[in-house]
């Protein structure tokens, strides 16, 4: 049984560490999944939002929306607005979760966060005249009556800004217009005023409606890249020809008009699980695909910041890192150098003071110079006895049995030390046995070998 122990031991103890090893393993399990659980297995609340003013276009996004974020397990109820300050001010108020609006809109909001960047919106002027692209737009718009959109909706901001770009004023350079695009079909061309801006995504509803049946023409709008300058997120849009006819072409070649990059935002005490997950639904699900819309990729939603980042975007934009990435290592690999130089200093310091610590034999070769100096003295007198040797010698063993032990305490860190040591033993031992000889004994073999070389 004795035999055996230090195996059983040797066992027990793997097995205690293999025991706490799995139990670490399944904790960690433990942890990880209950992270993922609380960020993606967890019920959402249901998430209010808007589209923008609404049309056949946002019809067809919403059901597509609302689809695809029942497959994520995101509940969403479409709200109607009139425009991008009203969905402003009802996000602030906590009315709406989250909006699309103008890029421009409601900077000055400090608990309006960014969600991403939409598609851009672009604005088209229709106009009954054929062939009128190569007309100037205050040209054919002046003395017209001229359509800007319902109140409060975006065709209508961005209509004006053009027409305040350009210097054309409502009831002084032109007849501002109203009627019911809900009724866009049923009117007969007659009662359409003469001109009509339209806000929308391409392809424009509206303007396939004037363009076929009712013979509209459109007009090119060129002033995106000088109205960018003085608002970032208004730029440059090419229409291509035939987007709204093909026979007549309409519009007949490029048309240059003014798109106003839109951005979904949300307020700051919108849940991140639920921005997170809003996220996964337009950037991974199909919901660009059965919408029409050309697929998003991650770059909308850094590429143009109106507001800050919501707490959502940042979780979306960091669930792809890497745990371990070439910054991090580069930060550990510095930190790893440091710790190695660190460790090296301290292990030479630690034999350094191990070594300072060691008794060295320094002391007992004076104790050895001691004896034998005593001996020399006693001699000198004539004092030194047979006795007195022997008291000298019984000194000298002591102090060489001392040494011996000190060796065995420090092996390996006194060898060399020792050799010396022992030597200078034996040449005091010699000494002191050389002092106790008759002087005639001593001096005679210098005199025999005297007389010889003479």
């Amino acid at each position: 049984m004795l035999t055996d122990l230090p195996r059983r031991l040797w066992t027990f103890t793997v097995a205690r560490k293999l025991q706490l090893c799995l139990l670490l393993a399944a904790s960690c399990l433990a942890i990880f999944a209950g992270i993922r659980w609380m960020n993606y297995a967890q019920g959402h609340d249901e998430v209010h939002m808007s589209l923008g003013p609404g049309g056949q276009r946002n019809a067809q996004l919403k059901g597509v929306l609302i689809t695809e974020c029942a497959r994520y397990g995101l509940p969403v109820v479409i709200d109607p607005v009139t425009g991008s300050a009203s969905a402003l001010q009802r996000v602030v108020n906590g009315d709406l979760d989250l909006a699309i609006v103008r890029g421009y809109e409601g900077h000055n909001e400090p608990t309006i966060r960014q969600v991403c960047t939409g598609v851009c919106m672009v604005l088209h002027l229709f106009v009954r005249e054929a062939g009128n692209e190569q007309l100037a737009p205050a040209d054919a718009l002046r003395g017209k009556r001229v359509f800007l959109g319902p109140p409060g909706s975006e065709t209508r901001a961005l209509a004006k800004m053009v027409l305040d770009y350009i210097g054309l004023e409502a009831g002084k350079d032109f007849a501002e217009a109203t009627f019911d695009l809900q009724r866009l079909a049923q009117l007969p061309t007659s009662e359409l005023p003469d001109a009509v801006f339209e806000v929308s995504s391409l392809p424009s509803s509206v303007g396939e409606v004037l363009a076929r049946r009712h013979g509209f023409r459109m007009v090119s709008l060129p002033y995106g890249s000088a109205m960018h300058l003085r608002e970032r997120t208004l730029d440059a849009v090419v229409i291509p020809p035939f987007t709204y006819g093909a026979d007549p072409s309409v519009p007949a070649e490029p048309l240059t008009t003014v798109g106003c990059r839109t951005v979904i935002v949300a307020s700051e005490n919108v849940p991140a699980a639920a921005v997170t997950s809003l996220l996964t639904v337009l950037f991974e699900s199909d919901f660009a695909r059965h919408a029409g819309l050309p697929q998003w990729d991650a770059s909308l939603m850094t590429n143009v910041l109106e507001f800050p980042l919501h707490a959502g975007t940042l979780a979306y934009l960091r669930k792809d890192r890497p745990l371990i990435r070439a910054d991090i290592l580069e930060k550990f690999e510095g930190v790893r150098d440091a710790a190695a130089s660190t460790g090296c200093a301290l292990l030479l310091f630690w034999g350094w003071y191990r070594r300072r610590k060691v008794p060295r034999l320094e002391g007992y070769l004076l104790q050895l110079a001691e004896i034998e100096l005593d001996a020399l003295r006693k001699h000198r007198l004539g004092a030194l006895t047979p006795f007195d040797l022997q008291q000298l010698r019984e000194r000298l063993w002591l102090l060489k049995r001392e040494m011996l032990e000190h060796y065995t305490t420090h092996r390996g860190k006194m060898e060399n030390d020792l050799v010396t040591a022992l030597s200078r033993v034996r040449d005091v031992d010699s000494s002191l046995l050389k002092l106790l000889r008759p002087i005639e004994q001593i001096e005679a073999p210098e005199t025999t070998r005297l007389r010889i070389a003479a």
